[in-house]
């Protein structure tokens, strides 16, 4: 009952934005999740790197047609034309489908944590999917791992005063960054400089940089905290996405304070391997 209510609400959730693209979400939950079961059953190497092969290849086709299928073949049809090729670039038009890149990248982290057997297939269809649509992170992240989320589905719900507390807090803390800071820096000075830099002074268009940067920070990270303590009201807790990261010495360590979940999915899942 708990899963089922939670699948229903993060459906919900999702369908507030497009009703029909949830297939969209529920068709990559079925598939990964049947993947990953079917792998886990192998003890034959090759026979496991083809499921796993699959399982990323089909997370990558789907990211790739509707986010960078457009920008591929302009891409490629500006080169031909560079050779004295004139060939228009076929275009699709669809909507980019919202939070796609989140849960394709928390598809494949979980199908390549089996394939490493760091965790066993989760057999549980309606508990996979609770993880595969949980509504908070959806749409802009944190991304969240299988091993790291499952077993608190397995947990049963305790939500202690302070832990309520600090889920409100984390609320109000984003919502002030999104709406008092960010939304206002961008109507009142960001967009208007970007919009016709030619009319301001270089002084006002160096502000309006720094405001930008404070801007998309404050946005972005405003956002985590809302999700972050949207789910810690549901007794679950979400990693944390940002450190302070315009206070790092260097671009290295700045790179490790902001959007820190996606640099270390890339790390753990791209640079490393």
């Amino acid at each position: 009952g708990r899963f089922s209510l939670l699948v229903l609400a993060s459906c919900r959730f999702y369908m507030v934005w497009n009703p029909y693209y949830v297939t969209l979400l529920l068709g990559s939950a079925v598939y990964d999740w049947s993947i990953a079961r079917v792998m886990d059953r192998s003890e034959n190497p090759r026979v496991r790197k083809a499921w796993l092969f699959l399982s990323i290849s089909g997370n990558l086709a789907l990211l790739g047609t509707f986010k960078y299928f457009n920008f591929l073949a302009t891409v490629m049809s500006d080169g031909l034309g560079l050779l004295g090729i004139d060939l228009p670039p076929p275009r699709l038009d669809l909507l980019l489908p919202v939070g796609i890149s989140f849960f394709t990248f928390q598809a494949m982290a979980y199908t390549i944590d089996v394939y490493r057997r760091r965790i066993p297939a989760c057999h549980n269809f309606l508990k996979y999917l609770a993880f595969g649509t949980f509504f908070p992170q959806l749409v802009s992240g944190p991304i969240v791992k299988a091993r790291e989320f499952l077993p608190q589905l397995d947990a049963p719900p305790n939500l202690p005063p302070e832990k309520a507390a600090e889920g409100l807090f984390l609320i109000l803390l984003g919502l002030a960054k999104k709406v008092a800071i960010a939304d206002y820096l961008g109507v009142n000075l960001v967009n208007r400089v970007f919009d016709n830099p030619g009319a301001f002074t270089s002084l006002e268009i160096l502000v309006a940089l720094y405001g930008y940067t404070m801007q998309i920070y404050c946005d972005f990270s405003g956002y985590t905290d809302v999700a972050r303590g949207s789910a810690m009201l549901l007794g679950f807790h979400l990693p944390e996405n940002f450190n302070r990261p315009y206070l790092a010495a260097s671009p290295a360590q700045f790179w490790r304070r902001w959007h820190i979940t996606l640099s270390g999915w890339l790390r753990e899942y791209v640079y490393y391997p």
